[in-house]
């Protein structure tokens, strides 16, 4: 779990808390900052989703280069021949 996934579960929490007692205090503005809180953990959670995945597929694309260096070395000069072509075109 990264940072962000801290953070974002706990202003989750922290905006259910909020958001029920508004609801509990019948206080419309306390509830409704409570559920912004709320989506804001979520969106946190998920940024913090997003760049453990990013860094996973990085890991793994390291492994696959240490692996297979010549491989490697094919392939990108492939796809930089491919490059250069396709933009070298009118």
């Amino acid at each position: 779990m990264n940072e962000h996934q801290m953070k974002g579960a706990v202003g989750d929490m922290a905006g259910r808390v909020q958001s029920a007692a508004g609801a509990l205090s019948d206080e419309p503005a306390v509830e409704l900052r409570g559920k912004a809180r709320e989506t804001i953990g979520k969106l946190q959670g998920a940024y913090g989703d997003a760049v453990n995945a990013v860094s996973d597929a990085g890991d793994t694309a390291t492994r696959a280069i240490q692996a297979n260096p010549l491989a490697s070395v094919l392939i990108a000069g492939a796809v930089g021949c491919m490059l250069g072509w396709a933009l070298s075109r009118d």
